[in-house]
């Protein structure tokens, strides 16, 4: 769908429609918002979302079509890119408004966690981090160029999303007030409590890998997680049911020699451990 407001310049590239507002003034970083939505309702979120952002002073960037944006959640881009159908750059003053207001009208609303991100209200699907505005780039250790953000004390701070929330020491979360909002979901126990974690083996935008005891057995186990609609497909596919079917073949070939035997499966169905 067209995304326009009145009053704004609109153009697109080969992922994002644009969306500037001319009475922003340049800010090199801060605390953006991000709505995730499924490929299938990326235009009746848009339609929602428009009707807030016309009443603020804010840029903001959408998903071009449902394609572009199932690449996005599915992982390949990166973890921090799942679930960012639409990213919100306001000012300073109104982070707390618009999200609130993004969360009302999406309330009930579905889409993957934002990794990157904490979340405005539980039940909405609107995430907000503190992030670089503008591009300012380095050249890192690697040799590649990397995204930064220089602080008023002049500390740098890497802007890149990763599969965790992070936050600047110069910057104070406008939402701390707030209840309902949160990192990552508590990984201190999985299977209603059977599972405590006691590492992490690997973060990925389909879900983590920790290391864990059952509580009930006493046996050292791994839990593997799937987070919902990353991943998703055309058929409504999504890494939830891709893990349930590893589960399946671990199954059929439980006792063949070199084959992790499965456990149980969260009756949730984002967590199986094997």
């Amino acid at each position: 769908m067209a995304v326009s407001i009145t009053g704004r310049s609109g153009w697109s590239d080969s992922t994002w429609s644009y969306l500037n507002d001319p009475r922003m003034p340049v800010m090199e970083h801060g605390w953006k918002l991000h709505v995730s939505a499924r490929p299938g309702d990326l235009d009746a979120v848009t339609r929602l979302v428009l009707p807030v952002l016309s009443r603020h002073v804010c840029h903001a960037k959408f998903a071009r079509d449902p394609e572009t944006l199932r690449r996005l959640n599915s992982g390949v881009v990166s973890a921090g890119a799942v679930g960012k159908a639409i990213t919100v750059y306001p000012l300073p003053d109104a982070v707390v408004e618009i999200g609130r207001e993004l969360a009302a009208v999406l309330r009930d609303r579905e889409g993957p966690r934002v990794v990157s991100d904490r979340r405005v209200d539980p039940r909405a699907p609107v995430y907000y981090r503190y992030g670089p505005f503008t591009g300012d780039y380095r050249t890192g250790r690697s040799g590649r160029l990397e995204s930064v953000m220089t602080g008023p004390d002049g500390r740098i701070f890497d802007g890149l999303a990763v599969g965790r929330y992070r936050c600047p020491p110069w910057a104070e979360d406008p939402f701390a007030l707030d209840s309902g909002h949160g990192d990552e979901p508590s990984t201190t126990g999985f299977g209603g409590g059977r599972y405590a974690v006691t590492a992490g083996i690997a973060r990925a935008a389909r879900g983590n890998v920790y290391r864990a005891v059952d509580r009930t057995l006493g046996q050292p186990v791994v839990v593997k997680q799937a987070r919902a609609f990353v991943g998703e497909d055309e058929s409504g596919t999504d890494a939830r049911h891709r893990l349930r079917n590893e589960r399946t073949v671990l199954t059929a070939l439980d006792g063949v020699t070199g084959v992790p035997a499965p456990w149980t499966t969260s009756p949730t169905s984002r967590t199986s451990t094997w």
